[in-house]
């Protein structure tokens, strides 16, 4: 069901990239990430739409999702764990605190043994497809608008 929010509400804010609801000082109030860097959006939006297509089993993609989310609450005066019981609702306690507990400092320890930094975690060609084009048609980046349709 909160996932379904949050897809909801993201299709009713096509430039937001991802809602967070709640803070210390409105805990019911939703506020709208938005990355500021091309690169940095197109990143989250293609781990986003791998966790929202898996429904949310796909670790790599949620511990990204994760490790992207906790510097961007820093300055929303969000919790880590007020973070962490939103996309516990979301993706389910326990895959959430698997991944949560898969983060150690600044790296991802993958159960394989492997380990990532957040620009490291695997993924492919296919995860990219058509968001650059997304983002020129929203006009989200004014240097966007010379990318080729």
């Amino acid at each position: 069901m909160a996932l379904q929010k949050q897809i909801k509400v993201l299709e009713e804010n096509p430039t937001a990239d991802y809602i967070l609801w709640g803070n210390q000082d409105a805990p019911t109030i939703p506020h709208a990430v938005k990355f500021e860097h091309p690169m940095e959006c197109v990143a989250f939006l293609a781990y986003r739409r791998r966790l929202f297509m898996r429904g949310g089993f796909d670790l790599d993609a949620l511990v990204y999702i994760i490790m992207t989310l906790e510097l961007a609450v820093r300055r929303r005066k969000i919790s880590k764990e007020t973070l962490y019981a939103q996309l516990r609702k979301e993706y389910g306690q326990g895959y959430v605190d698997w991944a949560v507990d898969s983060i150690k400092g600044k790296k991802y320890h993958r159960r394989d043994g492997k380990q990532f930094l957040v620009g490291e975690i695997p993924a492919s060609t296919e995860d990219f497809a058509d968001i650059l084009q997304q983002l020129k048609t929203l006009d989200r980046f004014p240097l966007l608008r010379h990318l080729k349709s």
